[in-house]
């Protein structure tokens, strides 16, 4: 079944992220989701969620720059 993402624990080491979906369902990660905590969030591209269809992937940076979210950085590929 197709699933939803609101957000992603922050990373010390590396700020770069990158979520393949090989599943046969799209996988969303919605845009600032009032579902996770502030530092959770991820912001889209276009203040827009990021759907994956199947067999592709988007590039995440957690960003302190922009209040310490999730900034998408590629749509996919």
């Amino acid at each position: 079944a197709a699933r939803d993402i609101t957000g992603f624990a922050a990373r010390a080491s590396n700020p770069h992220v990158w979520v393949y979906n090989g599943g046969s369902f799209n996988l969303t990660i919605k845009h600032n989701s009032g579902s996770s905590s502030a530092g959770n969030k991820v912001l889209g591209r276009g203040n827009a969620d990021t759907v994956l269809t199947p067999g592709t992937a988007v590039h995440l940076f957690d960003s302190t720059a922009a209040g310490s979210v999730w900034v998408v950085l590629t749509d996919t590929l």
